[in-house]
């Protein structure tokens, strides 16, 4: 064969094999192509996805900052008081101490102000160097303040000033007419929680309100502007179409996502820039307040430049094997692989720092002396920490993925449902108030249930944070029995001293008719017990009438041990005779007691009749005197008697009541040495119980607790 047949054959030969290599290194940089877009859109979706964990997370944080701060405005406005001549002073110590909890989270000032004219009342400490809102004067303007309920809270709308953005938030107490009003630095309270927010190599985070305006943004300029103006008018040259409607159809509906659009700006440098974003909504619960939004983004070329060194490698394989596409292309596929690998070693390494980033919050949840626990759309619980689980009085493993219904009673385990019910259907928060039993006493809780929004908007689980209020609610008991003593006290002064004076008059001329009347006759006889009967009356107005009696501070002081002593002398034989054994352990060294001696003796003698009353078939009284610490001693009388009913529990210092029958006491023994131990600074309490209603033996322990004399060292 001659070398031009030879030619004629290679010709198509190598036409073909040509043909061949061009369409085997097309689709090898068709395939290339594509993977490299793949990669690209997985790394732009799980890059995003993670910044929506991080706005999730900033988001939860800053809820919580805002929720301390509702819990400490209605810790403070519950401990005002009405006019008095404690007011000031009270709300000045309420109020300092306050602030000094409040300002590391941006509170720059406190104020108490008429609720109805929205006027400052009462001075108050400032930030260091702030000025000083003068007592009256109007520079406090909340619409809407008068209006709210107790237990609300109000927020007006964020105020722009030089240095950022500020917030007004009050609450009020309807009762007394005082509303409380802070002042949060907004934007040093959100650049807490946002400053160190990084996402990618020089990404960050931004938080609009519901008029589109910039609370937080690094860029100092942009705060308190409206997002859409500020772009347009500082970087006019790009496009801002998409991020607009990201805005306003989707964060400013309370949605949340993720996505990407156009800047004209970043990191110092101007012109189009492809950010990618993800964004979650912060909905207030407060009256008056908006949906924010909170965006957390970053600029594609982060992440395009480790992208780009990739597929510049595999188009240089590509073109350099052409004659091994097909060994090419797997060397091709293994590098593809091994990056996806190296991509997937970078994902689980973020997973773990979000991990941690939640163990920390975790962390805080667990720590909490708050029942937190959530529950899914069935009412069952799905997370609870660890003082939930002690709330529920179950095992850690018993409270997880059981029904709401089944680890609360019976008596109130339907209307809690029926309350984390009606949250998942309204959307809406709510409170309640339960009552249960633990350790053989009624505890109360104040439980509030908030829904949990998951994608789309939707309601999918309930959150429920249950505080224990037992200690508030006696408080308030007890104040109210204060002044329902004190009301008594002068009510029962005034029929005293009404009483007294005609009383006098009939005992006189009782005495006079006594000297006329012949003794042993029948005559004479009623006219003795119409005088005991006036002298026991007597006694009565003057047991009142030195209860009503208003003595100034007194420097009086009674050796107690003693007074315990010379009053067990005088009952000691009557007790002995209604088969009561008497135990005595007196404190050695007990320093004086603030009170007189007599009147000591009087209390005294009051609560060990009223102990050997309650044990008619004999029993064991014990008196004890002991050092309750530095300022105080006590003395404790403990029967063994019949006990109290807890229904009338609440009524055993009020003046005339008497379980007693109708001839044998005059419902005032108590209700006097209430008084008596009540004017020298001191308590008396008691705790009972019924035989049957605990474990231990029925009876009741009345202790008597006073000041100490200061000078005296033990």
């Amino acid at each position: 064969m001659s070398s031009r047949d030879r030619k004629r054959l290679k010709a198509p030969f190598n036409l073909a094999l040509a043909t061949g290599t061009l369409l085997c290194l097309a689709a090898t940089i068709f395939v290339s192509s594509r993977i490299t877009t793949d990669i690209r859109d997985f790394i732009y979706q799980a890059f995003n996805e993670e910044q929506l964990i991080i706005a999730r997370n900033a988001r939860d944080a800053i809820q919580g900052g805002l929720a301390g701060i509702e819990r400490e405005l209605l810790t403070a406005v519950s401990e005002l008081e009405p006019d008095g001549s404690e007011a000031d002073a009270i709300a000045d110590r309420v109020l300092g101490r306050s602030l000094a909890r409040l300002q590391h989270q941006g509170v720059r000032w406190l104020a108490v102000c008429d609720d109805h004219t929205d006027r400052i009342r009462i001075r108050h400490r400032y930030e260091p160097g702030a000025r000083t809102l003068p007592a009256g004067g109007p520079d406090i303007a909340l619409p809407g303040l008068d209006a709210l309920a107790a237990g609300e809270i109000l927020c007006a709308a964020p105020v722009v000033e030089e240095a950022g953005v500020a917030l007004r938030i009050a609450t009020r107490r309807p009762d007394v007419g005082y509303a409380l009003v802070c002042e949060l630095e907004l934007t040093r309270f959100l650049a807490s929680y946002l400053r160190e927010i990084r996402s990618g190599r020089t990404g960050y985070a931004w938080l609009i309100d519901g008029d589109q305006r910039f609370l937080y943004h690094p860029v100092a300029a942009f705060l308190g502007r409206d997002a859409s103006t500020v772009r347009e008018e500082t970087y006019p040259a790009t496009s801002y179409e998409l991020i607009n409607e990201i805005q306003r159809d989707r964060m400013l509906r309370g949605l949340e996502g993720t996505s990407s659009y156009d800047s004209g700006h970043h990191d110092g440098r101007t012109g189009r820039v492809e950010k990618l974003i993800a964004y979650t909504p912060l909905v207030s619960q407060w009256r008056g307040g908006t949906t924010w939004s909170l965006a957390v983004v970053a600029p594609v070329g982060d992440l395009q430049e480790a992208l780009r060194r990739r597929s510049r490698w595999n188009l240089l394989l590509g073109s350099v094997a052409v004659a091994l596409v097909i060994l090419a292309s797997g060397v091709i596929l293994l590098r593809e692989l091994r990056w996806r690998r190296i991509l997937e070693g970078r994902v689980i390494e973020r997973s773990e720092d979000l991990r941690r980033s939640e163990e920390r919050y975790r962390h805080l949840v667990e720590s909490s002396e708050d029942a937190i626990f959530t529950l899914d759309s069935a009412c069952r619980v799905r997370n609870a920490n660890s003082f939930s689980v002690r709330f529920f009085g179950r095992r850690s493993s018993e409270v997880e993925g059981r029904p709401l219904a089944e680890l609360l009673p019976r008596d109130v385990a339907q209307a809690e449902v029926a309350r984390a019910r009606s949250v998942l259907t309204s959307r809406r928060s709510t409170r309640s108030v339960l009552a249960l039993v633990a350790d053989d006493r009624t505890r109360w809780f104040d439980a509030s249930y908030m829904p949990l929004r998951g994608r789309g908007d939707r309601v999918d689980g309930v959150l429920c944070i249950t505080r224990d209020v037992t200690e508030q609610r006696d408080l308030e008991r007890h104040l109210m029995q204060t002044e329902k003593l004190a009301a008594l006290g002068t009510l029962a002064a005034g029929f005293a001293h009404e009483i007294n004076n005609p009383l006098t008059v009939m005992l006189g001329f009782c005495e006079l008719m006594l000297k006329r009347a012949q003794p042993g006759t029948p005559a004479h006889e009623d006219l003795k017990v119409i005088e005991r009967q006036g002298e026991h009356c007597r006694s009565i107005m003057e047991n009142l009438l030195s209860l009503a009696r208003t003595e100034g501070e007194t420097s009086e002081y009674a050796d107690l041990n003693r007074a315990v002593t010379e009053t067990l002398q005088v009952v000691r034989h009557s007790l002995e005779m209604n088969h009561i054994v008497l135990r005595e352990d007196l404190a050695v060294g007990l320093p004086p007691v603030r009170g007189d001696f007599r009147q000591l003796q009087q209390v005294l003698l009051n609560l060990i009749n009223n102990a050997a009353a309650a044990m008619p078939e004999g029993g064991e009284l014990d008196v004890t005197t002991r050092r309750v610490s530095q300022m105080t001693a006590e003395a404790e009388i403990a029967d063994t008697g019949v006990g109290i009913d807890p229904e009338h529990r609440a009524c055993v210092f009020e003046p005339f009541f008497t379980t007693k029958a109708q001839g044998e006491g005059t419902g005032l023994g108590l209700f006097v040495s209430y008084g008596i131990v009540s004017k020298y600074g001191g308590e008396l309490i008691f705790t009972s119980r019924l035989a049957g209603e605990t474990d231990d033996p029925s009876g009741t322990v009345m202790t008597v607790r006073l000041p100490v004399q200061k000078d005296v060292r033990t």
